[in-house]
C-alpha cells in the first residue's frame, strides 16, 4: 500500500477540502445565465477547436462528479448547447461514467474497508441488497432519483461490489 492506514484519513480529507474549496470558488457564481451570457465565445471556442472542446468537456464533467458540486446536470446542459444533443449528451454520459468509476476507485481505496468494518450493522442490509440484486440494485436506485449519486457511488464502492 501506498499510504499507512492512519495517513490514509489524513490525505483524503486534504483533497477533500481542496476540492471543496476549489468547487465552491470556481461554481459559487456558476449559473444557466452565466453560460448563456458566455454563448458566444463558448461557441466560438468549440467552432475553432472542436476535438479539444470536446476532451476538455470531458475531462470537465469527470471533475465534476468526481468533486461531487451539484453542477452535473447544468454542465450536461452546456454540452448540449454547446455540442448539440447527440454529441452533447455523449460528452456527458462518458464523462460521468470515467468520473463515477474514478470516484467509486477513490472511496474504495481510502475509505472502503475502514468503513465497512465500522459500520457493518448499518450497512448489512445494503450488502445483502447488493449480493443479491448486484448492479439492477444500484441502477434502481439512480432512477429513483431520491438518493444523490455521490452517496450511492459512496456506498456502492464501500459495498462488497465488483467494478
Amino acid at each position: 500500500m501506498l499510504f499507512r492506514s492512519k495517513n490514509k484519513a489524513v490525505y483524503f480529507l486534504i483533497v477533500l477540502i481542496v476540492i471543496l474549496f476549489l468547487g465552491y470558488y470556481c461554481c459559487s457564481n456558476l449559473n444557466f445565465g452565466y453560460v448563456l451570457q458566455q454563448k458566444d465565445i463558448l461557441l466560438d471556442f468549440v467552432n475553432k477547436n472542436y476535438t479539444l472542446s470536446i476532451l476538455l468537456a470531458i475531462l470537465v464533467q469527470t471533475l465534476i462528479v468526481i468533486s461531487t458540486l451539484p453542477i452535473a446536470g447544468l454542465f450536461a446542459t452546456t454540452c448540449g448547447l454547446l455540442f448539440g444533443l447527440y454529441v452533447g449528451c455523449a460528452v456527458a454520459v462518458v464523462g460521468g461514467t470515467i468520473g463515477a468509476m474514478c470516484s467509486f476507485f477513490i472511496f474504495k481505496y481510502f475509505l472502503g474497508n475502514s468503513i465497512q468494518q465500522k459500520y457493518s450493522k448499518n450497512l448489512a442490509k445494503f450488502n445483502r441488497e447488493i449480493a443479491k440484486y448486484g448492479a439492477r440494485y444500484l441502477l434502481i436506485l439512480h432512477f429513483l432519483v431520491i438518493i444523490p449519486f455521490f452517496l450511492i457511488n459512496t456506498l456502492s464502492a464501500m459495498a462488497n461490489i465488483s467494478t
